[in-house]
């Protein structure tokens, strides 16, 4: 329906079919070229200014050219106008966090997900904006939700939604009986491969991986998904020509990017791997994940005081990061004070803290302990 009732009430059913006509091509063009989408949507704009569906194809065609100032100026009076409008939320969502305003991104963003839980897409957005903020446990959960969302399929959503809860028991057996009374999809062996990494059943995952990708041999997903596997079998052999060609396609990907510097390490190319950190904390500089890797690659090459450095900023921003605080046990340079000790005992009375952590503090304050004499 048209956004001015009047302006619709005077036009004939076959000016009304040719806007929609002008409205459907310009939203097929978004995604190939931004400004040809932009031109065409000005054409219904002439006729009908205050119509939301052309108000939004317009601003996105702006976003994407860049223009996400001009962009936001048509899309705040929108989302006023709109409050539940799925889509209208995401752009503005994505124009505010490129202007810089985070706060209000995620409010957008968390907007569009509400409006609209199985808009994969607005998940994905809040999740790259949380990652970027050091936000890892929001992060995470945004990213399980855009995969949950992205099954499309009606029969594999109760098995989606089962793995999202984590309840891995349920969604094994709703994917094998959907396996064995269908012909086995990518997205079904994907999903079934996903319960297996989350268990830590990495040749399992790898098997079913490995079957997706005869399914879907180009679905960039499920590749990444079988290097993951891979390298949890530390086989960096085989999956980093894996990520090198995904790299090759999107070499900004930062979750490829992770695992290639991930997979490096294990076949020791600690200089690349410290290239690789670097080119990311300048992108996401409060990843605590990211600097504590970096850590661990700089006290491998022997820049102790960069790695302690780097230890000391991972535990600002993680200060219940046992590994950072036993890396930093481990450095010749390092000598705990009485802070750091109050510190790492006060992470200890935390409740809900991960057993690796709770491991790796104990030994952090042992090996303070033993420093001092005690």
């Amino acid at each position: 329906m048209l956004g001015d009732a009047q302006t619709g009430a005077l036009m004939s059913t076959a000016q009304i079919a040719a806007i929609q006509q002008a409205i459907d091509r310009a939203a097929g063009l978004l995604g190939a070229d931004a400004a040809r989408a932009e031109a065409e949507i000005w054409t219904v704009l002439v006729a009908a200014p205050r119509d939301p569906r052309a108000l939004l194809i317009l601003a996105s065609a702006q976003r994407r050219q860049g223009l996400a100032n001009e962009a936001k100026a048509v899309l705040e009076p929108l989302a006023q106008a709109f409050p539940r409008a799925a889509l209208t939320q995401y752009e503005l969502g994505l124009c505010q966090s490129a202007t810089g305003e985070v706060a209000a991104a995620a409010t957008s963003l968390r907007a569009a997900t509400a409006a609209n839980p199985e808009l994969a897409d607005a998940w994905k957005a809040l999740g790259d904006l949380l990652f970027a903020e050091g936000d890892v446990a929001g992060a995470q959960d945004a990213f399980a939700q855009q995969a949950r969302a992205a099954v499309t399929d009606p029969k594999l959503k109760p098995a989606a939604l089962a793995l999202y809860r984590r309840d891995f028991t349920t969604a094994e057996s709703l994917l094998r009986q959907h396996l064995a009374t269908s012909t086995p999809t990518g997205a079904a062996l994907r999903l079934l491969g996903e319960v297996f990494l989350r268990q830590e059943r990495f040749d399992d995952a790898e098997t079913v991986f490995a079957r997706a990708l005869q399914a879907e041999p180009d679905h960039a997903g499920g590749r990444f998904s079988y290097a993951s596997a891979l390298f949890r079998q530390q086989n960096a052999s085989l999956a980093l020509p894996i990520v090198e060609d995904l790299l090759a396609k999107r070499s900004d990907e930062a979750a490829y990017l992770n695992l290639y510097a991930a997979l490096l390490s294990l076949v020791g190319d600690a200089d690349t791997v410290i290239a690789i950190d670097e080119g990311l904390l300048e992108r996401y500089p409060k990843q605590a994940p990211i600097w504590l890797n970096h850590a661990h690659a700089l006290k491998t090459v022997g820049r102790q005081a960069d790695a302690l450095a780097a230890y000391r900023r991972c535990i600002v921003l993680a200060p219940q990061s046992g590994d950072a605080w036993w890396g930093l046990a481990n450095l010749k340079l390092a000598v705990f004070d009485d802070s750091d000790i109050t510190a790492m005992t006060a992470q200890l009375a935390r409740s809900g803290l991960a057993v690796e952590d709770k491991l790796n503090l104990h030994f952090a304050l042992g090996k303070a302990a033993e420093d001092a004499g005690d």
